[in-house]
């Protein structure tokens, strides 16, 4: 196209927002709206992906040794519980260090426990993170087999139950997403395709003067480009401002909580949010300026 052509595009383009005011904002609105819904929603989602992977990371195995383990095999133990597939980390934990563990978790009850401090009734034990939390129990039995362990001990219940939980937060939530993403994109390009249809007479208008579809459906392109990207913008402004008060306040009440940190996540979403914007704007506005050419 010739430079004075794309001139005119950017003119009709930018000008039909002006023209078509009230229709050009309720196609923004929609836009910020849909977006600001998907938006919350995949930091919802990012953050219970997240808590779930936390959650599967703390599962953990108890193996307590002989009470005459040598603690010169010490490595050699270590090495060999690291060969069962799917440990994750392996934690040497001596008999006077569990004892002081207990006087914490004791508190200020800890002198009941000064009695027992000079002939230490625990044993030297290991602590055993498992990369897949569903490997718990193959890897408990095959840590029951290594010489110098005496009993492992895992809440294999709990664990079952906490798998089931995450799996089911995975999939109900990639559900979720799909269809929200699904629905954000209908309601938008419905919303673009009335922006169009409301000005139908300008379509025919230039088809009589002999204008290309190539020349009347540019300025549309761009013009749904344009108003998909003011709307992600809003969509932005309001889903960060969201989420730094909610993270703000649940850090506050719930330290306790992994939520993902604002930064980068943040970044990549408003990244997402107004690169979806202006594609799906810019699709809407061609597909509906299409289909009406063919009519």
């Amino acid at each position: 196209m010739r430079l004075s052509t794309w001139k005119y595009i950017f003119k009709e383009g930018l000008g039909g927002l002006g023209k078509n005011f009230w229709m050009s904002l309720a196609t923004i609105t929609t836009v910020a709206i849909a977006l600001v819904v998907l938006g919350i929603f995949l930091m919802m989602a990012t953050n219970i992906q997240n808590i779930a992977l936390y959650l599967e990371s703390q599962v953990e195995i108890a193996a307590y040794l002989d009470d005459d383990f040598d603690r010169n095999r010490k490595s050699a133990l270590i090495s060999s519980v690291y060969a069962i597939d799917g440990v994750a980390d392996v934690q040497y934990v001596t008999k006077e260090e569990g004892l002081e563990r207990l006087k914490e978790q004791f508190g200020e009850n800890s002198e009941i426990l000064e009695a027992v401090e000079d002939v230490n009734p625990l044993t030297d034990s290991l602590e055993i993170w498992v990369s897949d939390p569903t490997l718990i129990h193959e890897i408990a039995a095959s840590l029951g087999e290594v010489k110098g362990i005496r009993k492992v001990y895992y809440h294999g219940e709990v664990v079952e139950k906490l798998v089931q939980l995450t799996d089911m937060i995975r999939y109900f939530g990639m559900i979720l997403v799909i269809m929200l993403v699904l629905g954000t994109l209908f309601l938008i390009t419905n919303t673009v395709r009335l922006t169009v249809f409301a000005r139908r007479r300008e379509i025919s208008i230039m088809q009589l003067v002999g204008a290309t579809d190539g020349m009347i459906r540019w300025p549309f392109f761009l013009e749904g480009m344009l108003m998909g990207f003011l709307g992600s913008l809003i969509a932005v402004g309001v889903v960060v401002q969201a989420y730094l008060w909610a993270f703000e306040m649940i850090s506050n009440l719930l330290p306790f909580v992994p939520l993902v940190p604002a930064d980068p996540m943040l970044v990549n979403l408003s990244k997402l949010l107004v690169l979806s914007g202006m594609v799906v704007g810019a699709i809407g506005s061609w597909v509906s300026v299409r289909k009406y050419l063919r009519a």
